[in-house]
């Protein structure tokens, strides 16, 4: 595939050079096709080395009910008409919720879909739909691999990092602050490992905590 892609956009090029009497106009729709074909090539790629597993066959964890319908939002629908209208999307967000998974992968990845395609002037994507990859290391304590950087879209298609030491690991993925989530896939390589975790939750004994704040407590930027 990607070689007929890169031999068709040679083509295309060559066409356009004869438009000598529209310049602007060829110039313009290079740009365009070149931006086009290599996103192509990259989800070419990506679809070839990777496969996909939905996070309900994983370990969705922080949920503060056992009941939540749909699955990536902080509290129930059945009680969404206990609170205003005005703030009825931020239980529809997914925050705090993570996905946790065991995988020997050296690459890790994700594909999403957004409910809201959320955008605020005053706080960068990353802080608002974009999500975190953890590890957890022998010392019991979660570890920061990489940030997924969203892009302006609905759909996110999301690799992490593509340099892990091919052992098996226990990951954790926390999903976005302000935004909500409809899908979500982990990606790992093709004839890699991808399961439930083995260790249980980290600092976990005693029962559950909850936090009620501001949307400084949320995440969001003072």
């Amino acid at each position: 595939m990607q070689g007929s892609v890169i031999s068709n956009y040679f083509s295309f090029r060559a066409a356009l050079v004869a438009l000598s009497n529209h310049s602007s106009l060829r110039a313009a729709l290079v740009v365009l096709f070149s931006s086009f074909v290599f996103s192509l090539i990259g989800r070419a790629a990506t679809s070839d080395t990777l496969f996909y597993v939905d996070a309900h066959e994983l370990r969705v964890i922080n949920r503060a009910f056992s009941d939540t319908t749909p699955l990536f939002t902080r509290v129930p629908e059945s009680k969404w008409s206990l609170v205003r209208k005005d703030i009825e999307w931020g239980m529809r967000c997914s925050t705090g919720i993570g996905i946790r998974f065991r995988s020997d992968s050296r690459t890790i990845a994700a594909r999403y879909t957004l409910r809201y395609d959320f955008a605020m002037s005053w706080m960068a994507y990353t802080g608002i739909k974009g999500t975190d990859l953890y590890v957890l290391g022998d010392d019991g304590v979660w570890h920061y691999l990489a940030t997924g950087r969203p892009q302006h879209d609905s759909i996110q298609d999301i690799v992490y990092t593509r340099n892990l030491d091919g052992k098996e690991h226990e990951f954790l993925i926390n999903l976005p602050l302000y935004d909500g989530i409809g899908m979500f896939e982990v990606g790992v390589q093709q004839g890699a490992m991808l399961s439930s975790p083995a260790v249980e939750n980290p600092r976990t004994k005693g029962g559950k905590v909850v936090f009620w704040g501001t949307s400084v407590m949320q995440g969001g930027c003072a």
